[in-house]
């Protein structure tokens, strides 16, 4: 990379100069799917600056590469400001400046009058065709992207995944960019090679399944959850994750067919999570790799959750507004969902279903009763089959028992 070519403004920063920039990794500010954000104060003023260090890897470098010739590139009222950078890998970083009213999602829902909204939507709106008219795509432009001065003025950040004539794609789905702001062609033909584990390496991920780590039970297929750490060999970044597994086998084989609806709700479960145009919303977990070796299955999602909806329901810090947040997501994702060619409904969605990450979105991963989309209808005897042991499961009694949805006339109701 040219560094000769940034502007004179921009201040190049060694590793131990980034410790004091941050003053030690203390104030963070949040972070993301591609690092962390620090506050701190430029080392030549007073001024206070952002400090975002990404993660390690290949694909952080070539997000790092990419967003620094963007920001360089453009000098516009409305696009965040670059102030300086640290090449010192793997403390690689970008410093900009210091937005005093975080992003714009968080605003949304405030007291902040019309007339304001529209002058944002404006900027915002100037902005883009200032970025459109170079040539350069954003993939990854949303509200918690947009962030807000002390004068409420707004900025465009996150050039990670930009492309252009100059920039080509150098990320796929799952996993990057943001769904409805990408094109749909590439959620269809993404292809990522998805790892497959040993029973062993889940065993190792979440130390033996220990009791620390155990999350708690899905309802209607009863599998386990627990939380685990999986160390990546080369950059040794530690990646949060979540282990499901089927049901503990001493516990639920009470009839011969139940083995049969074991393997194929994992099945379809797994075929769900591949399938990029379900993968790419952002409200469905990622997922992380599988295990089916020796009888032995298993879901490993990329998440670091503060648990399951359901464990959180009764927790009195769970907010009202915290719990619309949820809500309206999750309405979104089934309206997605719904809306599909062919759409896919989910016959078993009830909280235990439902993660929560630490920003409190909700990810959707149970679709191992899923009917319909590219995974074909549901079996109608395994329908009936759960439905008798667990009758509290989220489906019409009818449909389980007959194997279709009961028609009613008007005069019914």
């Amino acid at each position: 990379m040219n560094f000769q070519a940034f502007r004179l403004s921009v201040i190049h920063y060694g590793q131990e100069q980034l410790e004091i920039l941050t003053n030690g990794f203390t104030d963070q500010l949040g972070h993301g799917g591609s690092g962390r954000v620090y506050k701190g104060k430029a080392l030549d003023s007073e001024m206070a600056i952002a400090i975002k260090c990404l993660n390690e890897g290949e694909r952080y470098i070539k997000m790092w590469k990419t967003e620094l010739t963007l920001l360089n590139k453009f000098q516009h009222k409305n696009i965040i400001n670059l102030v300086g950078y640290c090449p010192a890998y793997p403390s690689l970083a970008i410093m900009t400046e210091f937005m005093e009213k975080g992003d714009l999602r968080q605003h949304i829902d405030s007291d902040i009058n019309w007339l304001l909204r529209v002058q944002i939507a404006y900027a915002v709106a100037k902005a883009l065709r200032e970025v459109h008219a170079e040539g350069v795509t954003l993939h990854h432009f949303k509200t918690s992207n947009v962030l807000i001065d002390e004068d409420y003025t707004p900025k465009i950040g996150d050039f990670g995944i930009a492309v252009s004539e100059e920039i080509p794609v150098h990320w796929q789905l799952p996993g990057f960019g943001t769904y409805g702001y990408i094109d749909p062609k590439q959620c269809e033909v993404a292809e990522v090679e998805i790892p497959v584990y040993s029973y062993a390496e889940l065993k190792m991920f979440t130390n033996g399944f220990s009791a620390e780590n155990f999350m708690g039970k899905t309802f209607s297929s009863n599998s386990l959850l627990y939380r685990g750490e999986i160390v990546d060999k080369e950059s040794n970044l530690v990646r949060k994750v979540i282990v499901d597994l089927p049901k503990d086998k001493k516990d639920y084989y009470l009839r011969e067919n139940e083995k049969d609806y074991d393997l194929k709700a994992w099945q379809t479960q797994l075929n769900a999570l591949k399938d990029p145009t379900i993968s790419g919303h952002p409200n469905v977990v990622k997922l992380q790799g599988y295990c089916n070796s020796a009888g032995n299955l298993g879901l490993v999602y990329d998440c670091h959750a503060l648990g399951t909806l359901h464990s959180l329901i009764f927790d009195e810090s769970f907010s009202w507004s915290m719990r619309m947040k949820v809500a309206l997501q999750l309405a979104r994702v089934l309206q997605f969902l719904h809306s599909q060619e062919k759409p896919l409904i989910l016959l078993n969605f009830e909280p235990r279903s439902i993660l929560v990450d630490m920003d409190f979105n909700p990810l959707i991963f149970g679709f191992a009763m899923a009917s319909g989309g590219g995974l074909g209808i549901f079996d109608h005897t395994v329908l009936k089959l759960i439905f008798l042991s667990s009758p509290q499961v989220y489906i019409d009694p009818e449909y389980s028992l007959c194997g279709m949805p009961c028609v009613y006339s008007f005069s019914c109701r």
